[in-house]
């Protein structure tokens, strides 16, 4: 059967069967709420080579591929990827994602996109999917019995693995292309529990006289709350938090105004105006001086250009601000739930095993404050545990945390008997052992895995970089180690 290229560029690339797919399915628009597209395609793949498919009510496609010739009593595997991509747009690109195909271009050993995300995540677990499914570059691909997931709505909360009904799942071996690169196996990611702080305080008016302060933290490197934790970077909601409690530490009152932190992961900025008695402002800043100079001696080897400034402002007329006692119980509560590790690996202690991290706080005119925290843990237990604390802490502090979110973290099996295949598959291959990493990213194994505790699930996919931005790039000769890994996995019998 003759195969024609929606991509020039990609033609004559190996492994064919690898980049034909990929090119097919970056043509298809498939943003997160947007991938009507992409599962008519796939149940016309399916339909076209007679596999058995269902689409569920979330957008969930399954499939059900048969083993090949002398394989059909081979323990069956799961695959699993998402099919949508993020919208990012570089400034003065027009782009619509509804409707717009991916403009691939190629330099050197990378393809990417012309000012917009690639795709690449989580494309290259369906191209691998499609692929091992075909069978039709050349011969057939020998492999067992085979579960296709492809899921929707993965990039805005993993919404719809966990709509999805994990009995259909036959398999007990699963791999989930959406961690991993082609050199490293994905043994275990974090699970979640989210949860928030609203509560309204009364607002008073600020007295005649008093001196307005407006302290601005700046200048932090910010970063991924589970990739980046280990980083040791200071949270702009933390260091603010202890600046107010440093003005009550040295007997001195101040009454918060407003607040607002910029950064949804490990937060880089925040901003805050305090009104505090006349005459006092001095021995305010001297206050806030000595508390920031210690937490920059903390950060400096990890962000060394976090940054703060205190002005007077001006009151406006008819301002108003919280009592000294809520603001004290405010910024209590931002210096105590920490953005930071919780518990590490003992035998690689770069590893995060448990964490958690402050996302945004604010609070505003009317007295609203708000707090958005999180913990990650491949350890169900342990996380469960640290929420627990954090909710006790905010309760005697006059507020309530309450849980608004969560799914299961995915912990290393230590009787597998799926991940020594992947090991003896690259030790053949390539003359050397293959690393093996817990990650502290949240994907959809931890759903299924927490669904179904005896599966055994490994990550892996064709290495790329800068995943959710405009500069995301997937390295074409890391594809082929990659495939022959995956191939060599799935023709070994057991």
């Amino acid at each position: 059967m003759m195969y024609e290229y929606k991509y020039d560029l990609l033609e004559g690339l190996e492994p064919a069967e690898f980049f034909y797919w990929f090119g097919e399915i970056t043509a298809i628009p498939r943003e997160s709420g947007n991938e009507a597209g992409m599962i008519e395609f796939l149940k016309g793949f399916a339909k076209e080579r007679g596999f058995k498919c269902d689409v569920d009510e979330a957008g969930n496609v399954f499939m059900n591929v048969p083993a090949t010739e002398g394989y059909e009593e081979q323990p069956a595997v799961l695959f699993q990827a998402h099919m949508d991509v993020v919208a990012a747009v570089d400034d003065g690109v027009e782009f619509n994602y509804d409707t717009d195909p991916i403009q691939m271009r190629r330099q050197g050993d990378e393809i990417y996109a012309c000012g917009t995300t690639l795709g690449a995540d989580n494309g290259v677990g369906i191209a691998t999917m499609l692929a091992l499914a075909d069978g039709r570059f050349g011969q057939p691909i020998p492999h067992p019995p085979l579960e296709l997931l492809f899921t929707v709505e993965e990039e805005i909360g993993l919404i719809g693995s966990r709509k999805f009904d994990c009995s259909k799942i036959k398999a007990r071996r699963m791999i989930n292309m959406d961690c991993g690169d082609s050199h490293l196996l994905c043994t275990s990611t974090a699970g979640k529990i989210a949860g928030k702080i609203e509560k309204t305080y009364e607002m008073k008016p600020v007295a005649p006289g008093s001196n307005l302060l407006k302290i601005k933290l700046f200048g932090g490197l910010g970063g991924h709350s589970g990739m980046m934790i280990n980083k040791n970077r200071a949270c702009a909601i933390n260091t603010m938090g202890e600046l107010i409690v440093s003005i009550f530490e040295e007997g001195l009152q101040a009454q918060l105004c407003s607040m607002t932190s910029v950064g949804k992961s490990i937060c880089k900025e925040a901003n805050a105006v305090i009104a505090v008695s006349e005459g006092s402002g001095e021995a305010v800043k001297a206050a806030l001086d000595k508390r920031f100079d210690m937490i920059k001696k903390i950060f400096a080897a990890y962000d060394p250009d976090l940054a703060m400034s205190v002005e007077e402002v001006t009151a406006e007329q008819g301002m108003s601000a919280a009592t000294p006692e809520d603001t004290e119980k405010m910024g209590r509560i931002m210096s105590l739930i920490r953005t930071g590790q919780h518990r590490n690996d003992t035998v690689n202690f770069a590893t995060v095993i448990s964490s958690g991290a402050i996302h945004e706080a604010w609070f505003n005119e009317n007295g609203e404050f708000f707090l958005d925290y999180s913990t990650r843990s491949s350890s169900d237990p342990d996380q469960e545990l640290m929420f627990e604390k954090y909710v006790f802490m905010a309760k005697m502090l006059g507020m309530e945390l309450k849980e608004y979110d969560r799914y299961s973290g995915w912990p290393e099996r230590q009787d597998s008997t799926f991940i020594p295949k992947f090991a003896r598959a690259y030790k053949e291959l390539f003359g050397k052992d293959m690393c093996v990493q817990k990650t502290h990213g949240c994907v959809e194994a931890g759903v299924i895995v927490g669904r179904i505790p005896d599966m055994d699930a490994a990550g892996y996919a064709p290495t790329a970089t800068g995943a959710h931005t405009t500069r995301e790039h997937l390295f074409i000769n890391e594809v082929a180690p990659y495939w022959a890994v995956m191939k060599k996995v799935m023709a070994a019998k057991e």
